[in-house]
């Protein structure tokens, strides 16, 4: 049974040309881990796959979960499927130097980050009631 997942997983990844992000994906954790980067177990759709498992990249047992690999890639995607990482606010700066400085060796690279605000808004409504003479 593993070997049928990880065959037709990694068959997708080929497919979409994608094995080498996830290699890069893992080398990230792996070099996280080292320097004792603080990171979340892995979020979202990534958690469907095992050799996301098997490689470290989360900590969820796709099988042993009968999560669906499919929500994650498929042979009809086009662009690589994101994996979520969730960093504290010191961390995040370390692993940005390290991906586009130290790995990459292309300092040119610009990037931004991604900030989402949400506000919680009170809502009520009143009635004012007023007498009408007629």
């Amino acid at each position: 049974m593993l070997d049928t997942v990880i065959e037709e997983e990694l068959a997708v990844y080929q497919a979409a040309k994608s094995a080498e992000y996830m290699l890069l994906q893992a080398h990230l954790v792996d070099w996280e881990r080292a320097n004792g980067v603080r990171r979340g177990y892995g979020r979202g759709s990534v958690n469907g796959s095992m050799i996301a498992y098997l490689l470290g990249i989360t900590e969820m047992d796709s099988l042993k979960f009968g999560l669906n690999f499919f929500r994650f890639m498929s042979p009809t995607r086009v662009t690589n499927a994101d994996i979520d990482a969730d960093y504290g606010s010191d961390d995040r700066a370390r692993v940005k130097e390290f991906l586009l400085r130290e790995h990459m060796g292309l300092p040119q690279i610009k990037s931004a980050e991604i900030v989402t605000f949400n506000t919680i808004q009170c809502h009520f409504r009143y009635r004012v009631r007023v007498p009408v003479r007629g």
